[in-house]
C-alpha cells in the first residue's frame, strides 16, 4: 500500500467517526476566524512598524498564507494549555491575586476619571473573578504571546523584504514589541472572537471543553 493511499484511508475514517468530524469543522471555523481578525488588527500593526502599501500588501498575504496554514494549530495549541492549566485557573491563591490586584487597578482608573462608581466598579470584577473569566483572559494571554507574536514577527520580515530588498531586523522587532505591548488587549480579544465563532457553528470554546473535562475527572464538582 502506497503511503498517499494509507493516508486517504486513515483520513477517511477520522472524518467518517463523530469526534473526527468535530475535529474537521472546529480546525476549518478557528482558520478563518484567525485569517480574518489577523487580517484588520494585522495592517494597522503593519502601518505603525513602518512598512509602506507594498510592505503591508506582502506582510498581510504572508501573514494570510501563515494563518492558514497555523489557524487550526493555534485552536488545537489553545485547547490544549487550557487543559494543562486548568488547576490553575482553579487556584484559590490566583484568584485572590487576580481580585486585589483587579480591584486596585479599578480604584486607580476610577481616581483618574473622577468616577464615583467605586463599588459598581468591585462588583465587576468580583464577577470577572468568581467566574473565572479573569483567570481565562490570563490564558489567553500566554497563548497569544507564545504563538501569534513570533509568527507576526516573520510577516514584518517578510514584508521588509519585499519593500527594502533585505530583511530589516529592527521593523520586525519593532512590529513583534507592538504586538506584545499591546496584547493585552488583542490576545483575550483574539480567542474571543475565536470562541464567539466555535459558538456560532455549535462548537465548544476551549475553555469550556477543560472545564467539561476537569468536571468529570472531580466527578461533576465545582471547586467552591
Amino acid at each position: 500500500m502506497s503511503f498517499k493511499k494509507g493516508l486517504r484511508i486513515i483520513l477517511e475514517r477520522i472524518s467518517g467517526s463523530e469526534k473526527g468530524k468535530k475535529s474537521f469543522k472546529e480546525l476549518g471555523v478557528d482558520t478563518g476566524s484567525i485569517m480574518s481578525y489577523s487580517l484588520g488588527i494585522g495592517t494597522g500593526l503593519d502601518a505603525l512598524a513602518g512598512l509602506n502599501l507594498a510592505g503591508i500588501a506582502a506582510s498581510r498575504g504572508f501573514a494570510s498564507l501563515v494563518n492558514l496554514a497555523t489557524g487550526g494549530a493555534y485552536g488545537k495549541y489553545t485547547n490544549w494549555v487550557f487543559k494543562k492549566t486548568t488547576k490553575f485557573r482553579h487556584s484559590p491563591v490566583l484568584r485572590e491575586v487576580l481580585r486585589d490586584t483587579l480591584k486596585d487597578g479599578a480604584d486607580f482608573l476610577s481616581y483618574l476619571v473622577c468616577s464615583p462608581g467605586r463599588e459598581y466598579h468591585q462588583q465587576i470584577v468580583d464577577h470577572l473573578v468568581d467566574t473565572r473569566k479573569a483567570q481565562d483572559k490570563l490564558v489567553d494571554l500566554f497563548v497569544f504571546n507564545t504563538f501569534q507574536v513570533p509568527i507576526y514577527g516573520a510577516a514584518v520580515a517578510v514584508g521588509s523584504l519585499i519593500q527594502h530588498g533585505y530583511v530589516d531586523l529592527e521593523k520586525a522587532l519593532t512590529g513583534a514589541k507592538n504586538l506584545a505591548t499591546i496584547s493585552p488587549f488583542i490576545g483575550p480579544t483574539m480567542n474571543g472572537y475565536m470562541s464567539k465563532a466555535r459558538e456560532l457553528f455549535r462548537l465548544k470554546s476551549a475553555a469550556e471543553k477543560a472545564q467539561e473535562e476537569y468536571q468529570v475527572k472531580q466527578g461533576g464538582r465545582e471547586d467552591e
